[in-house]
């Protein structure tokens, strides 16, 4: 009590009652002041804020016992398709892999969101209707294919038979093009593409952003930063297009690469060492080397500089 300054005890020598200093201290060193962490007057957590290990140490500091927080979204998920089948299975002619499920799990868990898996449903209105009897207790359906324009796509007829009020069916963007949104007992209903980048980017772009509005987060949407490209694209006009690049910074400047020059709706290999999505314009044909353009960054840390 009393004392206006401490000298660690690394830096003091101890000879029975006596004590030296291996090195000089001024007053105030070592001294933790009261409000350097935290003003009494001061907001420690901030609603939308998500509660991470340092939120959690500074609740604790704060002597806030509890605190009240967004519950964690229940989202049931289920891929539907005759062709589907698992990742230890023999591949046979018309066989594809589901790989959906994985990624739509993974893209949830990573969220944060308890998920409901649901499995795969075949190409038949009672095994679909199954699987929606099991997502009672969800906030949330996802499904995955059985949305487009196919005999065998029958998802959106029996979700609307079922009492689902669409809001939208079929999007102006690429790729993602039959996507569904919809309400079904007041419960959000996303109705994916089969393809596998289709189903990845429809949930980036659709699906992330409402999820973490259920959550209660203050930024909803990716950032959008600015990028030069570093090499030239050639592309079809007709629909606006999110393309899968590496951002990276290179002499104090950010870059986009493609990463695959093929960005068709099959190649999951393009998602790899994706950092984010380079919008196009529908009517962008070319864009050459050294261009500024858009990118949907991946990166949370990213300060938005421009939006979509």
């Amino acid at each position: 009590s009393g004392s206006d300054a401490v000298v660690p005890i690394e830096a003091v020598i101890v000879q029975g009652e006596t004590v030296t200093f291996s090195e000089p201290t001024d007053q105030g060193r070592h001294i933790r002041l009261a409000g350097e962490d935290m003003a009494a007057s001061q907001t420690a957590l901030t609603k939308g804020l998500v509660l991470d290990p340092a939120a959690i140490g500074l609740a604790v500091l704060a002597g806030k016992p509890a605190v009240s927080v967004h519950k964690r979204p229940r989202i049931a998920v289920f891929t539907s398709g005759d062709e589907l089948i698992g990742p230890a299975e023999d591949m046979k002619p018309g066989s594809v892999r589901n790989s959906n499920s994985y990624v739509l799990i993974a893209l949830l868990e990573e969220l944060g969101c308890e998920v409901i898996d649901l499995g795969v449903a075949k190409d038949q209105k009672e095994d679909i209707l199954e699987r929606l009897s099991m997502a009672t207790n969800a906030d949330a359906i996802i499904t995955s294919g059985g949305v487009s324009m196919g005999e065998k796509d029958l998802i959106r007829g029996i979700l609307e038979d079922e009492g689902m009020k669409v809001k939208f069916w079929g999007v102006d963007v690429k790729p993602g093009k039959p996507f569904l949104f919809g309400l079904l007992e007041g419960k959000p209903v996303f109705g994916l593409p089969g393809n596998p980048v289709s189903t990845h980017a429809c949930f980036e772009i659709f699906v992330r952003p409402a999820i973490r509005k259920m959550q209660g987060r203050k930024r909803i949407f990716r950032p959008v930063v600015s990028a030069k490209m570093n090499h030239e694209i050639k592309r079809k006009p007709g629909r606006p297009e999110f393309m899968r690049v590496k951002i990276e910074t290179q002499n104090g400047e950010r870059t986009a690469s493609l990463t695959r020059m093929s960005q068709g709706s099959g190649v999951m290999s393009s998602f790899l060492e994706a950092d984010g999505f380079l919008y196009a314009d529908s009517e962008v044909v070319y864009i050459p080397e050294g261009e500024s353009v858009r990118c949907l960054s991946f990166h949370e840390k990213e300060v938005t500089e421009l939006g979509i």
